[in-house]
């Protein structure tokens, strides 16, 4: 009788252990996707300066008072 109490009750640990596995591995993975997409949009900041930069640039070659 004792030993069926401790055999369930160590069954409920492992399927809780394996639900708290489950979820941080979907938080960790997660937290990865959300790091990719903020470097992501530093990129794409970064590249719209440097397009607005070229294009001043290139109007500033393009302009008739160059001399």
């Amino acid at each position: 009788m004792v030993l069926g109490a401790v055999a369930g009750l160590l069954e409920g640990l492992r399927r809780s252990v394996r639900d708290v596995d489950r979820a941080v591995t979907d938080v960790w993975t997660a937290g990865k996707r959300l790091a990719q997409n903020t470097q992501s949009a530093h990129i794409l900041q970064t590249t719209r300066t440097r397009t607005a930069q070229l294009r001043q640039e290139l109007e500033r070659h393009a302009s008739p008072e160059r001399g």
